[in-house]
């Protein structure tokens, strides 16, 4: 596994199988503040996150009606 200055600022989103996104290493710039985690930042990149919670939304609307 290479170990050049670029992996090693990368950070992996961790995606969603049941929405379709992938996993993928992003800059850590790219993901939301999550005081909750360790390290302080969410483990999705912020346009995944957003993907990932409009998915969940319109999930939740299909199973109210």
């Amino acid at each position: 596994m290479p170990t050049n200055a670029t992996t090693t600022e990368l950070r992996r989103c961790i995606g969603s199988a049941k929405f379709g996104i992938e996993a993928h290493q992003a800059p850590p710039d790219e993901f939301p503040a999550q005081p909750s985690q360790k390290d302080g930042l969410g483990r999705m990149c912020k346009p995944h996150w957003n993907q990932y919670t409009t998915a969940l939304r319109k999930a939740a609307l299909v199973r109210k009606a």
